[in-house]
């Protein structure tokens, strides 16, 4: 007696458990992990922890701004993981190139870094000779801190280091 089995010609599919997913996603959460800088690490660390805690709060009408503000901040702490020096200089430098944003808050606005950041980067240029500043012009009785302008110069850097 024979028994006719039918033979499989195409290769059995295995299914996906729940445990293999979970495992693939923490290994691509480790890779992308692994890719982020020191910066971008710690600023995503942030942005969980605030995401967290706000998957604590009840959902209801009376704290969706509240809401909106924290994903806001969350939105920017992770823009502000992404900047580098290189990133901040070259976005200085496009502001400084535009007409009306020469000062250290303007060029703030236009550039979204904060004013000590972009105060850095701009005393990195005076010191490598692609920037200059001159005081802004005030009545000689002005009292208070000196405001200056900023302007570049036509010629190249004296040197090709990398801007703080």
């Amino acid at each position: 007696m024979s028994t006719n089995i039918p033979l499989k010609t195409e290769s059995a599919r295995r299914i996906r458990t729940s445990s293999d997913i979970q495992r693939d996603s923490e290994r691509r959460r480790q890779r992308k992990d692994e890719q982020r800088s020191a910066r971008q690490r710690h600023a995503e660390q942030t942005a969980q922890a605030l995401l967290f805690a706000l998957d604590t709060v009840p959902a209801s009408a009376e704290f969706d701004e509240w809401r909106g503000e924290i994903n806001r901040l969350v939105l920017r702490i992770r823009k502000s993981g992404k900047r580098t020096p290189d990133r901040d200089a070259k976005a200085v430098a496009e502001a400084l190139a535009k007409p009306f944003c020469n000062s250290v808050e303007d060029i703030s606005d236009q550039t979204n870094i904060p004013a000590h950041d972009v105060q850095k980067v701009l005393d990195g240029m005076i010191a490598v000779g692609s920037a200059f500043r001159r005081p802004r012009s005030t009545t000689s009785t002005a009292r208070g801190p000196q405001s200056w302008l900023y302007f570049l110069t036509d010629g190249p850097a004296h040197t090709d280091l990398v801007l703080p």
